[in-house]
């Protein structure tokens, strides 16, 4: 902005100068004021980016930018003072043309400009004809325009009023508005159920204390016992996987259960709205038990994210087919349901001034129920970075483009700290290990393997990963081109895919089963 002032040729003075970059600061506050706003008012970027452009586009008509300021209808006046704009664009002219009372040279061909210059349009020679008002002042040329009489110093006034209301309003939202975690209860049609078998025993003496985050339903979700759950006609199919008690290969705290929520889905199909509509997936079915892990894979544009986002209840820019069923439980998705989702994305969206420790803590503000205690949330905090090892660095920024921060590794923990702040049933990541070596990689999935031991659901999707990370998976979910090429325990791909596989097919010696398949899926999709 300040390269463009001096090279502009506007006012070459220090007050000019000073009193333009506050009002242009200022009004940029303002509209992230009206950002934030929209965005805590309608909890959605799409509709709050709508919503907010046409608004600004509104201000910029009726401000006096593209029409003259007093030729705005009578019925938009109320638009014209309720704008942003207008006490900008009102405030950078008079600090040009009305501040310092500046004149400007009626030169020869501004005839009629402004309607104050002018010349004899009889006289032979106009060049040598004297102007009858050789100047113009810019309060003239404001008056033309019909600006609103307002001062600088005014409108950088209301143009901070406007900052503050809006935040203002934002923080009424958040404080007040619904919150989208529903406050107890079981999230599908039944009490939440324990991991009995596998829980140690610090957790069965906990049973009977209220969790202060899920009400007293998950206390007495003991007492009543597991929830029985009907499965559909293709999960029922599905052999069940056999829960047996195992070491945990990290040192992180699974002692808290989670509510346990199976998925069962059949006939899903996903299109996106083109000409003619595409088909993303085609008709996969299957039944993903509570507490294991289950890895997606296959080659890129198979469906793996969209199939993720499809489970978890995410908008993608398409709609499910009318066939599509997805239950939770055997119930249908409710908001309650969607409260104990934790979707981990596969780029990191964490602001890199802060701190690992305030990122966490941002997460436990928005997405804990209002109702916790401050002293709670930061127990709980505290709980989550030494549950992930992340003491080391809770006081170390996340970093990013031009600011060293934290590793690969840690910012991969520190994102998944944010989903886990909540103790969700499922947590969907999209390709957690991408970007990270192969020791970093490991570490990450053998999280992800203890986590279920508390009761959760881990699905995440992953491009072939070296052995030891193959076989820590439960279930392997292998697409092609939106359907499925197998799906079942990781014991089974190999004897699958030799049956089902090109002729002659075999597992070679010391091949990485996730190569061999990769390279089988990616020969049968090129021969259809």
């Amino acid at each position: 902005m300040t390269i463009v002032y001096w090279c502009g040729g506007l006012l070459p003075d220090a007050g000019s100068f000073f009193m333009t970059l506050g009002i242009f600061i200022t009004f940029i506050i303002a509209c992230e004021g009206l950002g934030l706003m929209l965005s805590c008012a309608f909890g959605d970027f799409g509709t709050a980016a709508v919503v907010n452009n046409m608004y600004i586009l509104a201000s910029m008509l009726v401000s006096g930018f593209y029409v003259s300021f007093d030729l705005v209808p009578v019925w938009l006046v109320w638009l014209k003072y309720l704008g942003v704009m207008t006490y900008a664009y009102a405030g950078l002219l008079r600090i040009q043309l009305d501040v310092s009372d500046p004149t400007y040279p009626c030169s020869f061909g501004r005839e009629g400009q402004y309607g104050a210059c002018y010349v004899d349009a009889q006289a032979e020679n106009p060049t040598e004809v004297a102007f009858p008002n050789g100047t113009i002042s810019g309060e003239s040329i404001l008056d033309f325009y019909g600006t609103p009489d307002i001062h600088p110093g005014a409108c950088w006034a209301i143009l901070l009023v406007f900052a503050v209301v809006f935040r203002l309003i934002a923080y009424l939202f958040l404080r007040f508005g619904t919150p989208r975690r529903a406050n107890g209860g079981g999230c599908c049609g039944g009490p939440p159920q324990k991991r009995q078998q596998q829980q140690s025993p610090k957790s069965l003496e906990q049973e009977s204390k209220k969790d202060p985050d899920r009400g007293e339903d998950s206390a007495a979700s003991t007492e009543k016992g597991p929830v029985a759950v009907e499965l559909t006609e293709t999960a029922a199919a599905t052999e069940p996987r056999t829960s047996t008690v195992r070491k945990q290969l990290t040192n992180i705290d699974v002692s808290d259960g989670v509510e346990e929520v199976s998925i069962d889905f059949s006939s899903l199909g996903y299109e996106v709205p083109t000409r003619p509509p595409r088909r993303i997936l085609n008709n996969i079915s299957g039944h993903i038990e509570a507490g294991t892990l289950v890895a997606m894979m296959g080659p890129s544009g198979a469906g793996k994210t969209t199939l993720l986002n499809a489970l978890a209840q995410r908008d993608s820019g398409g709609k499910q087919t009318p066939e599509t069923s997805i239950l939770y439980n055997g119930h249908p998705s409710t908001a309650a349901v969607k409260s104990r989702c934790g979707f981990v994305f596969q780029d990191d969206l964490m602001l890199s001034m802060l701190t690992v420790r305030e990122t966490i803590m941002v997460a436990a503000e928005l997405k804990l129920p209002p109702n916790t205690t401050k002293q709670r949330k930061i127990e709980r905090v505290e709980n989550v970075i030494d549950t992930l090892g992340l003491s080391k660095v809770a006081n170390s920024r996340i970093g990013g483009m031009g600011m060293r921060g934290i590793s690969g590794g840690e910012r991969k923990r520190t994102a998944l700290a944010t989903e886990l702040i909540t103790s969700p049933s499922i947590l969907f990541l999209d390709e957690p290990t991408t970007g990270l070596d192969s020791h970093t990689a490991l570490e990450v999935v053998h999280i992800l393997k203890d986590l279920c031991l508390s009761g959760m659901t881990v699905i995440c999707s992953i491009h072939q990963p070296r052995s030891s990370i193959f076989q820590t998976f439960d279930t392997i979910f292998l697409l092609s081109q939106g359907e499925t090429a197998y799906f079942g325990p990781v014991d089974g791909i190999v004897k699958h895919m030799e049956e089902v596989g090109l002729p002659g097919c075999k597992l070679p010696a010391k091949t990485n089963v996730a190569d061999w398949v990769r390279l089988l899926e990616c020969m049968s999709s090129t021969n259809r």
